[in-house]
């Protein structure tokens, strides 16, 4: 039992007629099929210690008969860390960093390790990035929505062409010429989408087409995504998450209708044409197309045949997390509609920034033809190279299958 578990590393107790090859994991022998590790992050109450969390992993790898339990740090209800024993010392930043990576470590293969992983509650709500805490150019670290979806990723084959969608450089409201809105411009998405084209023509395998200005409208955007022919979707633009809240204590009414559902898919939602004048003044002018796009609208939609959603922009990877269901926001969303891969964002991003990040993602993925994965990630060393602030940085997360 991994509550109040207090030593380095302890052998997990099944229940009763649960065999250790029908596991969390979903699958027989994941770790000597495929050559890898398969981490499932728990959080647990800690026996006597109230308002405490232990943070803990369940590790499947090529050496072990069953799950290994391998407890890592406390967390409190206040966001503070803490060694995992009687004294609960205070663990900084720093030093969570040199703890995780020194009692996972242990358990990855010695020879070209891959890890694939899904976070804990307390994980999400930390805006966790395991491949933060290695050397991502030496392990292979894959996000998942969940460790089941392992055994789809030897199946997922990459295709020879790619149509590729690409909205971006929105006039977010068509009716005004005010400066002052509350969604503003970004500078720098017409470049991103003039690299982005540069290399699909360079690459000859993908088709590209894009939506700009006023003509990224939502009833457009949605009738083009509903011939579910898109492999690759790209959006430049600003999207949001909100906490619920009581909107009848609010003065200012602007944006209430994405703030106070029960549903987390209806507080979250990216901007196209005119989704400012929207959320400023609480009515549409195009027919019944508001000019944001929801969470819950994007359930609605078929996109099984997308293998790549690319969300370019800030708090695109947060929302409501469940004890045992991950993140409801636009991951999940677009999740729920079918598609494989989402690269999304967990903070607050530079315009800037990000239109660097996505010319590495590109450059690397369409015209070197590499994979999605290994795409990604040179693209993330990349981008730390190369901007010398450290929280400039952008937070972007590939969550894969």
């Amino acid at each position: 039992d991994p509550d109040g578990a207090v030593n380095d590393q302890t052998d997990i107790t099944l229940p009763v007629g649960q065999s250790s090859t029908d596991n969390n994991f979903g699958y027989t022998n994941v770790a000597d099929l495929f050559d890898i590790t398969g981490t499932v992050f728990l959080d647990t109450d800690r026996d006597g210690v109230e308002d405490c969390t232990i943070i803990s992993a369940l590790i499947l790898n090529d050496k072990s008969d069953g799950p290994i339990h391998v407890p890592l740090f406390e967390k409190d209800d206040f966001g503070n860390n803490y060694e995992i024993s009687e004294q609960r010392d205070y663990i900084n930043k720093q030093k969570l960093k040199s703890i995780i990576s020194s009692r996972l470590k242990e358990h990855l293969p010695n020879k070209n390790p891959k890890v694939y992983y899904a976070l804990s509650k307390s994980l999400h709500r930390m805006k966790f990035d395991l491949s933060d805490h290695f050397d991502n150019k030496v392990i292979d670290f894959h996000q998942l929505f969940s460790t089941r979806n392992i055994i789809k990723m030897k199946k997922l084959d990459r295709k020879i062409s790619k149509n590729l969608f690409a909205l971006g450089d929105i006039d977010f409201d068509t009716t005004s010429n005010r400066t002052s809105k509350i969604w503003n411009k970004l500078e720098y998405t017409d470049m991103e989408l003039e690299l982005i084209n540069d290399y699909c023509g360079e690459s000859k395998k993908c088709n590209i087409s894009s939506l700009t200005q006023d003509n990224a409208r939502e009833e457009v955007v949605q009738n083009i995504l509903r011939n579910n022919d898109v492999d690759i979707l790209h959006f430049a633009t600003h999207g949001f998450y909100n906490d619920r809240v009581d909107t009848t204590e609010l003065t200012n009414q602007e944006g209430i209708h994405f703030m106070s559902s029960k549903n987390p898919l209806e507080r979250c939602g990216i901007l196209l044409t005119n989704g400012n004048h929207t959320w400023e003044t609480n009515s549409t002018i195009d027919n019944n197309y508001d000019g944001i796009l929801t969470g819950q609208e994007i359930t609605n939609l078929n996109l099984s045949n997308t293998d790549l959603v690319v969300i370019s922009s800030c708090d695109s990877g947060i929302g409501d997390v469940n004890e045992n269901e991950g993140v409801f926001g636009l991951q999940r969303a677009f999740k729920m509609a079918g598609v494989n891969n989402l690269i999304v964002s967990v903070g607050k991003v530079s315009d800037l920034n990000s239109m660097k990040f996505m010319n590495y993602f590109y450059e690397q993925f369409l015209v070197k033809e590499n994979n999605i994965h290994d795409s990604f990630y040179t693209a993330k060393n990349m981008i730390a190279e190369n901007v010398s602030d450290p929280n400039m940085i952008p937070k972007f997360i590939l969550i894969e299958s």
